[in-house]
């Protein structure tokens, strides 16, 4: 997806009523290990850390989604926290789980453009960039 698609993305995304857009300060919890998660985050700018293991998501040159949609209905092995202020868009677990073109949105982001393809286990986000 180039960068004028995964701005039509974002765009369209931002104009479903139960999409939000969230601002969060360093040491903000997205979500939490060992739970479900409620929804889809779609980070637009500034960073997180995924613990336990200590890995970093930026999202300065490309979003990056959390959990991969694959994953919405698992419990999450690892925990996100912002590292660094950031942007993202909300998309509640109903939302992103029925509403078919919001599912082809977010599956379009995480670089999967066929929504076709069975979706198989992922890792705990997907970046595209």
């Amino acid at each position: 997806m180039n960068g004028d698609e995964e701005l039509q993305a974002l765009h369209a995304l931002r104009t479903y009523p139960d999409v939000q857009t969230v601002r969060m300060e360093r040491g903000q919890v997205l979500q939490y290990a060992g739970h479900y998660p409620l929804g889809i985050w779609v980070l637009l700018s500034g960073s997180l850390r995924l613990v336990p293991d200590e890995v970093p998501i930026d999202a300065d040159r490309s979003p990056s989604v959390l959990p991969a949609l694959a994953d919405l209905d698992r419990l999450m092995s690892q925990g996100a926290v912002v590292e660094r202020a950031a942007a993202a868009l909300f998309v509640p677990h109903s939302v992103a789980r029925h509403d078919e073109a919001v599912r082809r949105l977010l599956l379009r982001l995480q670089g999967e453009d066929d929504p076709a393809t069975p979706e198989a286990p992922s890792a705990a986000h997907t970046r595209r960039g």
